[in-house]
């Protein structure tokens, strides 16, 4: 019997879905073990268990009997269901829990968190958490339709669901593309799995815009596909409110759209990708850099070596293609990290490469290293792309044409292998999903400290420590720019604890971008009372 028939056809009913519970079993039972047992846990453990059953599973399925019967497999609809509630309830105790243990750092969450209550105060574009108008660094109008959320459950909590859900739909989506381009659920399945266990899909990040663009994409080509074009000018135009550099992707994908003639789609979304484009750069982004005072947006730092303008970079960058190509091969690089796993072979897909070239370019050359090595959320727009090739490559019915030329079997050996690699990419890299331990009373009691703050300091300037900055952000307390780490110089560390301002610290969980021994120093020589237990009040700077 062909391996390629067995592949298809001999995975039972019973089997699949064999496989389907185990894995909901592995999203559920870390937060389980978690809150019950006090215990702080990372997925990456649980991916070793899944992968070795899945590999197990899938080589004992590939060599059956060939006398037993055969029949065509699928997955139960009620345990797919089953599975997509483990995932948003893994993804959401991680994103809640996070914050509860007091892991969640004031950087990123904290500039959205402000940006969303300037809006709500009708200063539009501002951060607190930075003390500038961030739309002139990101023009993320996503947040408008945040916003009402924001302001009918006015909690850090809200828009921690919010996230969970963005890259739970995104692992849907995930699904939904696979199917449309008729993969057996057995593939369909792993793809959705290889995705949703991904360090790179942005479960331990935390509310950001940039988890909305990898949504929105990944729908963009299931609308795509359907050929449903209100829905896909819809997601179109939310794709492009995510970020700036979500036109790169959308602009990518539309130009294959118009090679394959698909007008219609392709006009609509090169024309929206051009407008949105136009308008960041010639009307919002400077307006916004020009009213916090500021020369240049501050991204631009990231590629100061190549000029001190956008033209100037662009031009420069164009005149070094040899550099610009060993900086991609650099071990050091996120391409490796991203694309060797898959063989680097979705690149070969023309909707990926044009999608993402821009950006691994942009990444290569940067000068920051979390954008060059693709951690945090800067590898979430490739990472989905990466998986969409991945869907598209395994559907193409012109490559196993074209393997098959070399030798018979050479298609199905191809298949097996790429079939381990998908299994064992999630096990790459660092990011990974965690579990976060939490004792409820000291949420409690920092609740309670931000009520506190209110009724007796609501007109003076509040500093915090990092992670305790939700808790007060979301209160009407003026809070003064907390120093992120990715301008966490030794100057700007050193003066924040030299400012003006009356103090809220936490010496509970994560101190970055401060040592633990600073704050205790701090504590210690300020004149600070003892609110609760692991909580302070620093009156004063002297």
């Amino acid at each position: 019997m062909k391996l390629s028939s067995i592949l298809s056809r001999r995975l039972n009913l019973a089997g699949i879905n064999q496989l389907v519970l185990v894995w909901a079993f592995l999203f559920v039972l870390p937060p389980i073990i978690s809150y019950f047992c006090h215990l702080d846990l990372g997925f990456r453990d649980f991916q070793y268990v899944g992968a070795t059953f899945t590999l197990i599973w899938t080589l004992w399925k590939l060599y059956p009997d060939p006398n037993t019967s055969i029949d065509i497999f699928s997955i139960n609809k009620i345990f797919l269901k089953l599975f997509f509630l483990a995932l948003i309830f893994s993804y959401t105790y991680s994103f809640i829990a996070k914050y509860y243990a007091f892991q969640l750092k004031a950087d990123d969450i904290a500039i959205f968190q402000t940006m969303l209550n300037a809006m709500l105060a009708g200063n539009f574009g501002y951060s607190g958490a930075v003390g500038f108008y961030h739309f002139g660094t990101h023009q993320n109008y996503i947040l408008l339709l945040v916003v009402p959320f924001y302001w009918l459950f006015h909690t850090t909590e809200t828009l921690l669901i919010i996230g969970a859900v963005a890259i739970w739909g995104t692992a849907l989506g995930i699904w939904f593309l696979a199917k449309l381009y008729k993969l057996n659920d057995f593939y369909a399945f792993l793809i959705t799995i290889s995705f949703a266990s991904s360090p790179l899909a942005g479960v331990d990040c935390t509310f950001l815009p940039e988890l909305f663009t990898p949504l929105f994409l990944v729908w963009m080509m299931v609308f795509y596909t359907k050929r449903t074009f209100l829905p896909f000018i819809l997601i179109v135009i939310f794709a492009l409110s995510t970020k700036e550099d979500a036109v790169l992707f959308v602009f990518g994908i539309s130009l294959v759209m118009l090679y394959r003639k698909d007008f219609k789609f392709a006009i609509v979304a090169i024309l929206a990708s051009v407008m949105v484009f136009y308008i960041n750069i010639a009307w919002v982004q400077p307006y916004f850099v020009h009213k916090s005072g500021m020369l240049m947006p501050t991204t631009l730092q990231f590629w100061s070596e190549y000029g001190s303008s956008k033209s100037e970079i662009v031009h420069n960058l164009l005149l070094n293609p040899k550099e610009i190509l060993l900086r991609i091969l650099n071990p050091a690089s996120g391409v490796w990290r991203l694309y060797l796993p898959v063989l680097f072979l979705p690149l070969m897909i023309p909707e990926v490469f044009l999608a993402s070239i821009v950006t691994i370019v942009m990444w290569a050359t940067s000068n920051f290293d979390l954008q060059h090595a693709y951690k945090s959320y800067y590898g979430l727009n490739l990472n989905v792309m990466m998986f969409i090739g991945v869907i598209v490559l395994l559907s193409n019915n012109r490559l196993k044409v074209i393997m098959n030329k070399y030798s018979r079997n050479f298609y199905n050996i191809f298949l097996l292998f790429f079939l381990l690699c998908i299994i064992i990419f999630p096990l790459w890299g660092t990011g990974w999903q965690s579990f976060w331990s939490f004792d409820y009373s000291n949420v409690d009691e920092a609740k309670k400290l931000a009520v506190y703050m209110v009724n007796n300091y609501h007109d003076a300037s509040i500093c915090s420590s990092s992670t305790l900055y939700q808790y007060l952000s979301v209160t009407s307390l003026n809070m003064e720019f907390f120093p992120m780490s990715s301008s966490a110089t030794t100057e700007n560390l050193m003066n924040y604890f030299n400012r003006d301002c009356i103090y809220a610290i936490t010496d509970l969980g994560d101190s970055y971008p401060f040592s633990p021994a600073r704050i205790h120093q701090f504590i210690s020589e300020k004149s600070c009372s003892e609110f609760a237990h692991g909580f302070y009040i620093c009156l004063n700077k002297n």
